[in-house]
C-alpha cells in the first residue's frame, strides 16, 4: 500500500492544483510587474481545492490530497518571481541595449527558451528542497507562519484534530463560511476590475491632480482595485505601510527634487 506521505498524490489532487495555481500565477504575475510582491496563496489554494470537490456526489479530498493540491498550486503560483519573469529576466529585455552591448548580442527570450529556462529552475529546485527542508525544518524548527496556518485551515477542513491545530465538529460550517466570504471577495474584485475595463477613469483615479501640478507629471493616482487591499493584508502593516513610505518619498520627494535639480 502506498505510504501516508505519498497517498495524496493522486491525479485529482495534482489537477486541482495545477488549475488553481495557473490563476494564481496569472495574478502574481500581474500585480508582480506593478508591484514586485507575489503571494503564495496557499490559504486560498487549500480553501478552494476543497471547494471543487465538495459538490453534491463528489468525494472531498482526503487530508494527503488537500495537501498536494495546495503544494502543487502554490509551486505554480510562485513561478513568476521565481524564475524571474516579474524581476530580472524583464529587466535584461527591456534594457539589453542599454548594458554597453548591440541589441543583437541578446537573444529574444521566446517561449521556448522561457519555457526551458523555468523547468531547469524547477528541476533545480526539486534536489534543493531536501537539504534545505533538513536545514529550516527538521533542524532549526522553523514556525513559517504561512505554512502553519495552512496546516490549521486544511486540519478544519478535513473536520479532524491535530496537536495544536484545532479542528472539530465546526468544521464544516466553517468551512462553508470561508468558502463563501471568499467567493464575495473574488466577485466583488472581478466585478471592479470590469467595471474599470468599460470606464477607463476607474483604472486611476486622479482625485490628487487639482491639488498639485505634480501629481499630473509623476502621475500620483489612486487605483481603486481590491487586489491591492488583498496584498496589504496579507503582507501585514508593517511591510505594507513600509512599501508605501518608500513611493512616497521616491514620487512624491526625491523624483522631483532630483527632476527639479
Amino acid at each position: 500500500p502506498p505510504r501516508p506521505a505519498l497517498s495524496g498524490l493522486t491525479p485529482r489532487a495534482v489537477s486541482a492544483g495545477l488549475l488553481l495555481g495557473l490563476f494564481l500565477c496569472f495574478s502574481n504575475t500581474y500585480f508582480g510587474l506593478q508591484t514586485g510582491w507575489v503571494t503564495m496563496g496557499s490559504l486560498p489554494a487549500a480553501l478552494c481545492a476543497s471547494a471543487m470537490f465538495r459538490s453534491p456526489g463528489a468525494r472531498p479530498l482526503s487530508r494527503h490530497e488537500t495537501v498536494a493540491a495546495t503544494t502543487t498550486a502554490v509551486a505554480t503560483a510562485t513561478m513568476p518571481v521565481a524564475a524571474g519573469f516579474v524581476g530580472i529576466v524583464v529587466a535584461l529585455e527591456r534594457n539589453r541595449g542599454e548594458l554597453g552591448h548591440d541589441r543583437d548580442a541578446f537573444v529574444g527570450y521566446g517561449w521556448g527558451s522561457l519555457m526551458a529556462w523555468a523547468a531547469g529552475l524547477a528541476f533545480l529546485g526539486v534536489f534543493l528542497a531536501a537539504p534545505l527542508r533538513e536545514l529550516a525544518i527538521v533542524r532549526e524548527k522553523l514556525r513559517f507562519p504561512s505554512g502553519t496556518a495552512t496546516a490549521a485551515l486544511i486540519v478544519a477542513i478535513d473536520g479532524g484534530a491535530s496537536a495544536g491545530l484545532g479542528g472539530g465538529g465546526g468544521a464544516d460550517a466553517g468551512f462553508g463560511r470561508k468558502a463563501r466570504a471568499l467567493g464575495f471577495a473574488a466577485g466583488t474584485a472581478g466585478a471592479l476590475v470590469s467595471l474599470a475595463y468599460f470606464v477607463p477613469i476607474f483604472q486611476a483615479l486622479p482625485v490628487l491632480y487639482p491639488i498639485s501640478a505634480a501629481a499630473v507629471t509623476w502621475g500620483w493616482n489612486v487605483a481603486p482595485a481590491l487586489g491591492y487591499l488583498g496584498q496589504g493584508m496579507i503582507m501585514g502593516g508593517r511591510v505594507a505601510g513600509s512599501a508605501m513610505l518608500g513611493a512616497v518619498l521616491s514620487w512624491g520627494v526625491v523624483g522631483p527634487l532630483v527632476r527639479g535639480r
